[in-house]
């Protein structure tokens, strides 16, 4: 049976990776912790708007208190050292939402959560081929609703982001394309309104 600390850090990066199920899969992202609980949402990807990160802040800070609590409380030195990294891992966290705000100016972090996301769905292993499939569809379809909300998000950007964006688009309608060539399994009328809905959304 595992100890409270134990579930309580699994509580805790188990909701980040639900929160975050791109990022936390990803080293791309250096706020996050990658999470081996990631692997059960490879069908899900991220909601950005800022209702959703100011809901995710909430949480966090709770998180955080709890670790601070009981780092006080602990007499373990390696318990009270977990709960001492813990904590400096959702004050990183909160930095990156609440103060550096890239969801705010920079849209490459939208559009590699988007191609980031729809690679791991694609290449990461599964039970049956109809998984993958799915999978693969429910992340196309999430995409659209991703750069929508990135859109809303965004109040400014700087010229060497916007620049890298631009490149990085052309680079994401190619491997879109890659896609449709070789997985026959996705291919269709289906996987077409898909793909016409992130062309159009990332255009």
């Amino acid at each position: 049976m595992m100890d409270s600390h134990t579930q309580l850090a699994n509580r805790y990066f188990g909701y980040l990776a639900k929160r975050f199920p791109v990022l936390s899969a990803s080293d791309e992202f250096h706020f996050l912790p990658r999470s081996q609980e990631a692997i059960n949402f490879y069908d899900c990807m991220e909601s950005l708007s800022a209702s959703s990160i100011e809901d995710s802040v909430s949480v966090v800070k709770s998180f955080q208190q709890e670790f601070r609590t009981l780092a006080g409380q602990e007499a373990d030195s390696e318990k009270q050292t977990d709960f001492k990294l813990m904590d400096a891992n959702a004050t990183g966290v909160l930095l990156e939402l609440e103060k550096h705000q890239t969801w705010r100016h920079n849209p490459l972090l939208y559009l590699k959560i988007a191609f980031i996301g729809l690679d791991h769905a694609i290449t990461k292993p599964f039970d049956r081929p109809q998984e993958r499939t799915e999978r693969i569809h429910a992340r196309l379809d999430a995409i659209p609703r991703l750069l929508q909300k990135g859109t809303e998000n965004i109040d400014g950007v700087p010229e060497s982001y916007h620049r890298a964006a631009v490149a990085m688009l052309k680079d994401c309608q190619s491997y879109l394309n890659v896609v449709r060539e070789v997985l026959p399994d996705v291919r269709g009328g289906r996987f077409d309104n898909y793909e016409q809905a992130v062309l159009s959304a990332v255009d």
